[in-house]
This record gives structure tokens, sequence and C-alpha cells, in this order.
């Protein structure tokens, strides 16, 4: 009996992560050239951690609980030069470091590693099985620039 759950895109405070990327960059560019033409879902780690426990808790009260391959991101999906635009749009309405995003094909941007164009996951399956509704990828980045900006105040 086992659940496996597969996310994408996962942002949060306390590690690195896109998120504080982008922060840390804008601080020292005007311009940031982000990749558009990928698509995913930001998932907040604060919210990955709820669903974990969520799963856990039924798991262990209910033996005929659902097991498989669970998605959870998110709700919603963004490119990363979209999700950069956000970002860095929350930090400056909050006092922080902010730049223009200049959204690039992938080819301009390599990696060594491959990156899909389209990292969504459907959460319908969780969804249905345990009643996790994953909340708007905009509200949980507002929670963690929130948090960041009021760390970096404090500092």
């Amino acid at each position: 009996r086992a659940v496996v759950l597969r996310t994408a895109w996962v942002l949060g405070p306390d590690r690195a992560n896109f998120l504080k990327t982008m922060l840390r960059l804008a601080a020292d560019r005007p311009t940031l050239r982000v990749v558009e033409d990928q698509i995913g879902c930001p998932t907040s780690a604060a919210d990955i951690a709820e669903t974990l426990k969520t799963l856990t808790l039924r798991l262990l009260a209910d033996p005929g609980a659902p097991t498989g391959v669970y998605h959870f991101v998110n709700a919603g999906e963004t490119s990363w030069a979209g999700l950069a635009r956000e970002i860095l749009r929350l930090s400056a309405d909050r006092g922080g470091p902010s730049a223009e995003v200049e959204g690039i094909p992938t080819t301009d941007y390599p990696t060594p590693a491959r990156r899909p164009a389209n990292s969504r996951l459907a959460t319908d399956k969780i969804t249905r099985d345990f009643a996790i509704h994953p909340r708007p990828w905009q509200d949980a980045v507002i929670e963690i620039v929130d948090r960041l900006m009021t760390e970096r105040a404090s500092a």
C-alpha cells in the first residue's frame, strides 16, 4: 500500500529555487531573460507538505483508502517568464527587488538537461479520491513573497 506523489515547479521560502533566484538576480540586473515557451504549474512546498500530511492521515485511518500515483500541483499554469513577472511584480509592490522580464525561447537558454515544453500535471484524481483542491499558484506565490519580504525587512 503506497501513494506516489508527483509534483513540479516547487517553490518555497527556504531552499534555492526559481522564485528566490529571480529575486536575487533582480537585485543586480535591470532585465532578466527568462524562458517563455515552457509551461508548468508553480507549486508551493508548504502545500505539498500539507497534501502529504492529508494523504498519510487518510491512509493510516482508512485501510481501504485508494493508493497509486497521484499528481499535486497548485491550480493554474504559466510559463517561466510569466512566473518571473508575477514574482517581480509582487516584490516591487512590497518594496523589494524588481526587473523587467524579457521572454525568450528555450533555444536561447541552453541547459545541460533538456526541459519539457509542457510540465503541467492534472490533479483530477487526487481531488476525486482525497478531496484535495489545490489553491491557485498565484496565491501560493503571494504567500512566499510576503514571507521573504517580511524576513528581508527584519534582517
